[in-house]
Order: structure tokens, then C-alpha cells, then sequence
């Protein structure tokens, strides 16, 4: 008996799950940390609470993975000059090349996947996620 389409997904997400925790513990980084991380671009300054709504965090929760994550030395944040209660945050060096050792890794484990499908089979398959990530 075949599978039921849904069935297919968690399967599928339990073990890009599983490959995300092996990249994630490599790093010494908590999800939430790992998460944060693929949320900020190399180049980008962004506002606290920008972050925090972005990632769909409260604002406390937001700050606390920014504290984190800056002790670690990965960002740093300034205060605003208008208001001085506000923090924009960036990615330090540090934390821009842990965040291309992070896509080097995501690369290699799609590498992987992809080497054992045809060329015709890589597109079916491209297809139908972008299609179902549309559709869900």
C-alpha cells in the first residue's frame, strides 16, 4: 500500500529535521540561534523588534536570542541614535562566516540528494515542492 501524500511530508521534514540538528550541533547552535541566523543577511542592519516580528517571536524572546547570539560574538547591535532604547542589529564577520559554513553544509546535504536523481527527476521533484509550498 502506498503512501498518503501527507505521511511523505513529515517523513521528508523529520529528516531534514535530522540533517539540520547534525549542522546545528556541529555549530554549538540552538535551533531558535540557527534559525536567527538564516533570518539575518550577511549585509543587512535591522531594528530589534523587526527581527523578533520577523521570526514570529515576542519581543523579550527576540532580544533574548540576540543577546545569545551576540555573546557569541555572531552580531552585534547598536543603539540607535534617535532612540537610544532601540537596537539595530548586523552580523559580525564571525558571524557571516559561520552563516556560509551553515549554506556551505545545507549545499553539500542537497548535493547528495540530488546526485541520485536524473536530471529530469531533479526537476520533477523542484517542481512539486514549489508547487506544494504554494499550495500550503
Amino acid at each position: 500500500m502506498s503512501k498518503k501524500l501527507f505521511e511523505l511530508i513529515v517523513m521528508l521534514m523529520k529528516k531534514c529535521q535530522l540533517t539540520e540538528a547534525k549542522i546545528r550541533n556541529e555549530f554549538g547552535l540552538s535551533l531558535a540561534e540557527y534559525n536567527a541566523l538564516l533570518t539575518i543577511r550577511g549585509d543587512e542592519k535591522m531594528l530589534c523588534h523587526a527581527f523578533s516580528k520577523k521570526m514570529g517571536l515576542s519581543a523579550s524572546r527576540g532580544s533574548r536570542i540576540i543577546d545569545r547570539l551576540t555573546k557569541k560574538g555572531f552580531v552585534k547591535g547598536e543603539a540607535v541614535p534617535d532612540d537610544r532604547r532601540t537596537l539595530e542589529i548586523s552580523m559580525t564577520d564571525k558571524g557571516i562566516e559561520l552563516k556560509n559554513l551553515i549554506s556551505k553544509r545545507m549545499d553539500e546535504c542537497e548535493s547528495n540528494i540530488l546526485g541520485k536523481l536524473s536530471t529530469r527527476q531533479r526537476e520533477d521533484v523542484r517542481i512539486a515542492l514549489e508547487m506544494l509550498s504554494e499550495i500550503m
